[in-house]
């Protein structure tokens, strides 16, 4: 998902005709209008799926409907009271803490600013040719993938007398991995074809190691 909003954002961002959309800046707004849109649906309109939230709330139910402050959930009795600030900030620092600790996590950011970096430092004056063959490849290969996932591995899973690795998720980022050298990025011809039809395997490696984690 995060794959196809990027390539879109860019995609769309060629339609807009007025003189402050036509900037690098144009794109970016549009992405924070859509993250402002999602983030404030999500706050308002997703149900609480997290335990400790849930008992939070029903022992405080309990109270004011018995009177009896000795109903109290797990996390109100292993934590004293704090005022929101200390609270805020103190999420915050878990958060940082492990983004920068936890080395999965730490890989996907460091890889993810890396891959995009590049990407947006290569292709920033042709972003429709460029990024064209990424959102097309991204939206073949998910498709092919996850029937794969559905006929292919699936099956095998279900199986009790086959034993299935891990690994064996992998499989169709082996092909993208194998067109890596398509890229031509120390041929001797400069040539910027070779790039974008390369792009349209490519999604193929982030598809399967997504689904792996």
């Amino acid at each position: 998902m995060q794959l196809h909003c990027t390539q879109l954002a860019e995609f769309a961002g060629l339609f807009w005709d007025r003189k402050r959309w036509k900037t690098w800046r144009a794109t970016l707004w549009l992405l924070s209008g859509i993250t402002a849109f999602t983030t404030i649906s999500t706050f308002f309109f997703l149900p609480e799926t997290l335990s400790s939230n849930i008992l939070l709330r029903r022992a405080k139910r309990l109270r004011e409907q018995t009177g009896n402050p000795a109903y109290q959930s797990e996390a109100e009795i292993q934590s004293p009271s704090e005022n929101l600030a200390l609270r805020i900030v103190k999420d915050m620092g878990n958060d940082i803490k492990l983004a920068c600790l936890d080395p999965v996590i730490l890989f996907v950011n460091v890889h993810t600013m890396l891959v995009y970096g590049v990407l947006y430092l290569w292709f920033e004056f042709f972003p429709f040719v460029a990024f064209f063959g990424i959102l097309v490849g991204a939206s073949v290969s998910v498709v092919a993938y996850v029937l794969w996932l559905y006929f292919s591995y699936q099956p095998r899973v279900a199986n009790a007398n086959v034993v299935v690795e891990p690994e064996a998720r992998l499989v169709p980022g082996q092909i993208g991995a194998d067109i890596e050298r398509w890229h031509g990025l120390v041929g001797k011809i400069i040539s910027a074809d070779s790039p974008v039809d390369a792009s349209l395997f490519e999604t193929l490696k982030p598809s399967a190691s997504t689904s792996l984690c």
